[in-house]
């Protein structure tokens, strides 16, 4: 069992990081699309639905709080958060003191920060986390960066793959990614007419690596639906009234 869980949560970091390091692709180009568009008119939050949303096929209810959301505003902000469940907590916190092949996991997207990210480095994290946040909108929440047992852990992960068995990881981390959107309705011969939501620049004949299906269900329900098939992410979001 303990195996079968450290090689979900390998998976899981795999996926998380995957899906973190699109934000470059989905920010990457200034110009924004020249089209008839349009914004929520008052802040609104989709909840996600955990038992029906998953990454590699891993079910969101292992891992993440029901807290965990999408939130539009009517200024064009909106922000993606991520919020883990203790639980996962606690198994992760096991993994990365014990798991060597977390090592061989985060290497490669440790090494596509340093490169593509310039002053991203392990040794300060609080500066690295305002840089991604002022690049490409990205912020963990959770750790005291200013406490040298959270450096000293950032640095045992990025060098060894492993943080140190004395160190505990704070609850309820959470990831969140803010950027600009908009929706645009849209017909497609082959689907009919459907709205997006599209989030991050782009450019005026491309779209964004994220991109939202926006719906009503049949009782009126507004709903998000996301697509990523490099990671098999599927989230489904239903709008709190």
């Amino acid at each position: 069992m303990k195996k079968y869980m450290k090689k979900i949560i390998v998976l899981l970091i795999v996926a998380v990081m995957a899906v973190s390091s699109s934000f470059v692709f989905a920010s990457c180009e200034p110009e924004t699309a020249q089209a008839v568009t349009y914004l929520v008119e008052e802040d609104t939050v989709f909840v996600m639905d955990t038992a029906k949303s998953s990454i590699m096929g891993i079910n969101f209810n292992l891992f993440l709080d029901k807290s965990s959301n999408i939130t539009l505003k009517p200024d064009g902000t909106a922000t993606i958060t991520i919020k883990t469940n203790n639980n996962f907590r606690n198994l992760l916190n096991v993994a990365l003191t014990q798991t060597a092949g977390v090592s061989i996991a985060l290497q490669p997207f440790i090494e596509m920060a340093e490169e593509y990210i310039p002053g991203f480095t392990l040794e300060n994290m609080t500066a690295t986390f305002d840089l991604l946040y002022g690049s490409l909108g990205v912020m963990l929440m959770g750790f005291d960066f200013e406490d040298p047992a959270v450096t000293a852990a950032f640095i045992a992960l990025g060098e060894l793959g492993r943080i140190p068995e004395n160190f505990v990881l704070p609850e309820n981390l959470t990831l969140t990614y803010t950027s600009n959107y908009y929706i645009k309705d849209v017909y497609s011969a082959y689907s009919g007419s459907y709205s997006g939501i599209y989030f991050g620049e782009h450019a005026s004949n491309g779209e964004p690596f994220i991109l939202m299906n926006y719906v009503a269900d049949d009782d009126g329900n507004k709903q998000v639906n996301l697509r990523i098939e490099l990671v098999k992410l599927i989230i489904n979001a239903t709008a709190i009234e």
